[in-house]
């Protein structure tokens, strides 16, 4: 196949539905599922603070490198590197980032739709059957069997691949624009009307200073690699999917402004998450740190013993639908995007393709839960001992593959794209805040990538 890059791709009608699919793509259940319960094993209101100033100084330098790499570039995430290196006088191996990448992207795929089903399961499960009646170890018991369940967990993969593929197919403006221009809204109003059920149970105090009251005595090392991991993952950071966005972004729109609105919105979203959840979990005396079961095991259980709780209950899984599709679609583009410029076929054409692969690639993540559960294929590796498939898919993807990737795109936006580019792009001249900007695209981003590399290696070891 002949990789050409010279395809025109489609723009966004405007900066506003650029902001709106980018606040999308980088919310998911990074923000509604796993800031919560991360939060209340991570400190409370430190970790919280945490990773606030992290994302301002950290995360939003690389949003920022991405979308002048990706905007300047117009292409994929492989051909935007290659073309930014040989532009520049640099080698075009830095395509290699692009495609570590685009593999990182393609293996997370496998297994988030899979993860993405069960949003699917429980939002028609709190619309048909609902949460009455059922406690802690019942919860736990029904989220098990859905997962001993391949077939439940295909039809729920296969439901919202086809999905994905069917918005991805229509294209930028009439598939992406248009499904995240209702699904935003849905999320953000579910969240907001949660939060004023916890003023009215009464508990929103609580969870506000849970969140916010900073406890210098429990800053510590873990926290603020674990706040670094959190801002990085959460917004989506050298994933790609963000250089491949900017890649349809017209001149005309501001790369700083629209990185401070995606940073604010995916901060502020998990924000509204974590008092919409404790709020919850404050009224009916559940622990705090009941970690990844929380959304899942925890609050199915208070669903079914609150006033309105059946409604609750659809509202707040269909909250979290409308935060996973569109992280689905940004995920998906990325990968569409590369196949169209490599002229195989039209966008209908590739979408399906693409479909097809992350079906096929998802089933081993399913089986990992059931039938092929004592499957380990690297036993004769220590680390890896012990680890399925679906564990593989996320050590090689998110626990290696991103942060090479997050370090590489600061080294080379930081040190190799000279700063008349930049500015170019940024429309900036050399003053105090693209200094800052470059300098923690040089130092600060780096070291970070550097530290959440290692803290993962040292885990997995």
């Amino acid at each position: 196949m002949q990789e050409t890059f010279q395809v025109r791709h489609e723009t966004w009608s405007s900066g506003y539905k650029f902001i709106l699919a980018t606040i999308g793509a980088a919310i998911g259940l990074a923000n509604i599922w796993r800031f919560p319960y991360v939060t209340g094993t991570s400190g409370g209101s430190t970790f919280v603070l945490t990773y606030i100033v992290v994302s301002l100084l950290f995360v939003m330098p690389i949003i920022i490198a991405e979308l002048v790499i990706g905007r300047y570039s117009g292409q994929s995430m492989i051909g935007s590197m290659r073309k930014a290196a040989t532009d520049h006088g640099a080698s075009p191996r830095w395509s290699l980032v692009g495609y570590l990448g685009l593999s990182a992207m393609t293996l997370i795929q496998f297994f988030y739709f899979v993860i993405a089903g069960w949003v699917l399961y429980y939002f028609f499960l709190s619309v048909s059957a609902g949460f009455s009646d059922i406690d802690a170890q019942s919860s736990s018991a029904m989220f098990d069997a859905l997962k001993q369940d391949p077939y439940a967990l295909v039809i729920c993969q296969t439901s919202l691949i086809v999905i994905t593929g069917f918005i991805i197919a229509r294209g930028v403006r009439r598939g992406v624009e248009k499904s995240v221009s209702w699904l935003m809204p849905v999320l953000f109003i579910s969240l907001i009307l949660f939060v004023f059920y916890g003023i009215y149970l009464g508990t929103i105090k609580e969870a506000a200073l849970f969140l916010f009251s900073f406890d210098y005595k429990k800053l510590n090392f873990e926290v603020i690699q674990l706040a670094m991991g959190q801002a990085f993952f959460s917004i989506g950071a050298g994933a790609g999917f963000i250089m491949t966005y900017g890649a349809y972004l017209k001149k005309e729109v501001s790369i700083p402004k629209s990185a401070l609105i995606i940073i604010t919105a995916d901060v502020g979203a998990a924000l509204l998450a974590g008092l919409a959840v404790y709020s919850i979990v404050f009224a009916f005396r559940m622990p705090v740190d009941s970690g990844p079961g929380l959304i899942f095991v925890a609050l199915p259980v208070a669903f079914g013993q609150m006033q309105f709780g059946p409604v609750f209950g659809v509202m707040f899984f269909g909250a979290l639908l409308a935060a996973v599709i569109p992280t689905l679609i940004s995920g998906y583009e990325q990968v569409v995007c590369w196949l169209i410029e490599l002229n195989i076929g039209s966008r209908a054409k590739v979408s399906v393709l693409l479909g097809f692969l992350v079906w096929l690639g998802g089933l081993p993540a399913i089986l990992s839960f059931n039938h092929w559960s004592g499957i380990h294929l690297f036993d004769y590796i220590p680390f890896l001992k012990g680890k399925n498939i679906f564990e593989l898919y996320e050590i090689v993807a998110v626990v290696l593959l991103l942060p090479i990737c997050g370090l590489a795109i600061a080294v080379f936006c930081g040190w190799l794209i000279p700063d008349k580019t930049c500015q170019g792009e940024l429309g900036a001249s050399n003053g105090f805040i693209y200094v800052l900007w470059k300098f923690s695209l040089k130092f600060v981003a780096p070291l970070c990538m550097l530290i959440i590399l290692f803290v993962n290696i040292i885990n997995i070891l």
